[in-house]
């Protein structure tokens, strides 16, 4: 595996702001071995550099004993809370990860680290599709971000289209079955049923 750098210039930001709508619950906090998802995401992201989470409750999250920042516009998506978190990091690089992502990787998060170059983000895709919430940003985003949000353009893509995109295929990372599970997201209950017997089936993800 490759070696992260120590000069804590990356971070890692945890995206925690949606409304879990579909769920019907906070999917953060569903548990997985007895343990919250955004736990697992937080323990296994650490190594990268420091944690922030952005949350409208904040007051859920506060026995991670991480930074927390609140979307400065709420209910507006994903841009909202990435612009947040980009703009409250101590950090010039980001590894950006949404909260219902349990099995996210290091090797997969290391490798898109790596492939960052000189572009401002840096996106996975699997069989061509394109993972935003699991990705690199540089703070260099933020102007982007913050017109897109005064325009009210929320779209993802849209914003990806304008800054330099590095998008990177995980069939290429030499992950195996887990470029797959890394990218997994919950959404509705039976998302989360599928979680638990991934997990059940992984005798590796509590380590």
């Amino acid at each position: 595996m490759m070696r992260l750098r120590d000069d804590r210039r990356t971070g890692v930001i945890v995206l925690a702001g949606g409304a879990s709508s579909r769920m019907g619950t906070d999917k953060a906090m569903l548990l997985i071995g007895g343990v919250p998802v955004i736990r697992h995401i937080v323990e296994k992201m650490s190594p990268i550099g420091p944690v922030l989470v952005v949350t409208n409750h904040p007051e859920r999250y506060r026995w991670l004993e991480v930074p927390m920042v609140k979307d400065r516009e709420p209910g507006r998506g994903p841009l909202a809370g990435l612009h947040a978190g980009l703009s409250t990091s101590i950090c010039e690089t980001n590894l950006v990860v949404a909260c219902d992502m349990p099995f996210v990787s290091m090797r997969a998060a290391v490798w898109l680290l790596s492939r960052l170059g000189n572009a401002f983000v840096c996106v996975p895709t699997l069989d061509g599709r394109p993972h935003p919430l699991f990705a690199v940003y540089r703070k260099a985003c933020l102007p982007v971000l913050a017109r897109q949000l005064r325009e009210g353009q929320l779209q993802v893509r849209r914003f990806l289209a304008e800054v330099p995109t590095r998008f990177v295929s995980l069939e290429e990372a030499g992950l195996g079955e887990e470029a797959e599970r890394c990218v997994w997201n919950m959404n509705r209950p039976e998302d989360y049923h599928r979680a638990l017997q991934m997990a059940h089936e992984d005798c590796s993800f509590a380590d």
